[in-house]
């Protein structure tokens, strides 16, 4: 029992890094196929998507009840490293409201922004959206190709 704990430590290690190989290779291949006359459900986050919801969910932990502007998430970006113009942050979040992702609404004269999916959801629909796009929707397969996948990295 120890060592399959132990294996599935190193595993979940590991985990993080080969789902956002997955997820980069997932949106290349999209980005890449001619646009689908078609309406998308969910879309796996862009790279740049992902700081910015990262960076709301990091604000809202701090206080559920804060109004988050463009100016805060460009703020956050900053702290960790990430320089951004403001309008391409604007950008991009007006992106997320037009999916659904985030919801913009006005007090005063200022634009906020609120996330309408949690951190824990957003990870959930990403790894079955993988799941589906690479495995067939088989999550024990693609368990057991990133297993593989750490070991190769461990070994």
């Amino acid at each position: 029992m120890k060592k399959i704990c132990k294996k599935t430590q190193k595993t979940l290690k590991n985990l993080k890094k080969t789902l956002e190989f997955l997820l980069i290779l997932y949106y290349y291949v999209l980005s890449s196929l001619p646009k689908l006359n078609m309406e998308i459900e969910f879309m796996i986050y862009g790279v740049l998507e992902m700081e910015i919801m990262n960076s709301i969910w990091s604000l809202h932990e701090k206080n559920e009840d804060s109004n988050i502007s463009v100016a805060d998430i460009v703020e956050s970006l900053g702290n960790n490293e990430i320089e951004r113009a403001y309008t391409t942050i604007k950008t991009v979040m007006d992106r997320l409201v037009s999916k659904d992702i985030l919801v913009r609404y006005k007090d005063g004269k200022k634009f906020f922004y609120r996330s309408t999916i949690d951190r824990n959801e957003a990870a959930k629909q990403s790894i079955e959206e993988v799941s589906n796009l690479f495995f067939n929707g088989n999550q024990i397969q693609m368990l057991r190709f990133i297993e593989q996948g750490c070991e190769t990295v461990l070994v």
